[in-house]
Order: structure tokens, then C-alpha cells, then sequence
């Protein structure tokens, strides 16, 4: 079974990206364990920093002068394939599958 991991703060534009991840294993018919993480310690294991703080929200396509790697991000089978910004269903589809390879 593939391991799908949503790292991401607690955001509610999150919820909505999860809700998105779902809707491709179904539209692709996977079999995956989806699972989510708001541990910081998770984040530093995958090279991620979160951008956000409290009552100042960048936006989850800020693409300003921040260098790195940000939150949200998705893991499929302990590969990171997705991160920094708010992805395209396309995008979130073309992850799924390049990380089940």
C-alpha cells in the first residue's frame, strides 16, 4: 500500500488540500494510507519550514524572497514530491503518480 503524508500547518486552506489529494487517489484509483502531520520535527526530517505566522498569513503561492522549501508539502512513500505552494489538481495528480514509481 502507498504511504501518502500531507505536511502542512493548521490552516484551513490545508483542509482544502487534503480534501484535493483525496479526491486524485480516488479520481486514479490508487490504493494508498493518507495521513497528515503538523509536527515541526516531521517538517525539519523532510528539509520544510512553515511561512506561516500567527495573524500574518503569506499566502500558500508567496513567491517572494524566501529561499527553501515551505509548507504545504506532500510525501508519497517517504519521497517528497510536492512543496511550497498550493498545487494544480494536474500537479497533485503528476506527484501521486511520480512518487509510486
Amino acid at each position: 500500500m502507498n504511504r501518502i503524508l500531507l505536511l502542512r500547518s493548521a490552516c484551513a486552506v490545508n483542509e482544502a488540500y487534503l480534501d484535493e489529494v483525496k479526491s486524485s487517489i480516488e479520481r486514479l484509483d490508487l490504493q494508498a494510507d493518507i495521513k497528515e502531520s503538523q509536527d515541526p520535527d516531521l517538517w525539519k526530517a523532510y528539509g520544510l519550514d512553515s511561512r506561516c505566522m500567527m495573524g500574518y498569513c503569506p499566502g500558500c503561492n508567496f513567491h517572494g524572497e524566501m529561499e527553501g522549501k515551505f509548507l504545504p508539502a506532500l510525501a508519497v512513500n517517504g519521497r517528497l514530491v510536492l512543496h511550497s505552494h498550493f498545487p494544480t489538481d494536474q500537479e497533485i495528480e503528476e506527484g501521486l503518480l511520480s512518487g509510486m514509481k
